[in-house]
């Protein structure tokens, strides 16, 4: 049977950035009327700290918080990690050539860890991240195995804090991972992270591998790219305005 683990009231993530002097998590658990966390990087147990009100932070760090029924039972852990950031800087010069950088290589590989491996990398430039899945397409439909890394820069408007989420294989910005499917069949949505920008072009870097992986072919993900600020509703996509080299 289902136990319901501890969520945030407010916005669900399990990286949380913060950029002032605190930050303070809550959690809620349909149904659960106790719930216990531990701060020292271990996984909490029944008689572990209880949880009855939000976990003030001042300074990085992980809170491991899971529910418990009367009977002692408890559910699956939840791991939040809390993150203290100053802002990143941006560029000092815009770029001026529209698009990322791609290079792109046939080789079957289904890891990041086998990149090493990969060799005759051919060069060019790519306008949109939703090509990537696509680069190469079989008459079949089935998935034609290589690998693309297309780099350069994107445009944030406002300094804020952004969470991104997407489907490619890895997303990294200013060198700092914020999208990680390595290894996943499907996009793993426990793989989006958040950091804190300045307002300017950052450095953008997307990595698809397609394959099948366990079944999937990776060629059926969008691998667009998208970013929320900290209080906004909805999530919006890098649209293709906003990449340069």
């Amino acid at each position: 049977y289902h136990i319901p683990i501890p969520v945030q009231p407010d916005e669900c993530r399990n990286h949380v950035v913060f950029t002032g002097d605190s930050v303070q998590l809550g959690f809620v658990a349909e149904g659960i009327s106790r719930m216990v966390y531990t701060l020292d990087g271990s996984d909490p147990i029944a008689s572990s700290a209880v949880y009855t009100s939000p976990i003030t932070f001042t300074r990085s760090g992980e809170v491991r918080i899971a529910s418990v029924l009367a009977s002692g039972k408890m559910s699956v852990v939840r791991r939040v990690k809390v993150e203290k950031q100053d802002f990143a800087k941006p560029l000092a010069v815009a770029p001026k050539n529209e698009g990322l950088k791609l290079q792109i290589a046939d080789a079957s590989i289904k890891e990041l860890s086998e990149m090493a491996s990969v060799g005759n990398w051919r060069d060019t430039v790519v306008t949109s991240l939703k090509e990537l899945p696509r680069l190469r397409v079989a008459e079949t439909g089935d998935a034609v195995p290589y690998v693309a890394v297309a780099r350069g820069y994107v445009n944030v408007r406002q300094t804020a804090v952004y969470e991104f989420a997407g489907g490619a294989t890895r997303v990294c910005i200013d060198g700092q991972v914020v999208v990680d499917n390595d290894r996943h069949a499907v996009v793993d949505c426990r793989g989006s992270r958040s950091i804190a920008l300045e307002a300017g072009w950052h450095a953008i870097e997307v990595t698809q591998i397609s394959n099948v992986i366990c079944g999937w072919s990776t060629q059926q993900r969008n691998a667009e790219v998208t970013m929320r600020r900290y209080g906004d509703d909805k999530s919006v996509r890098i649209s293709d305005c906003v990449l340069a080299h």
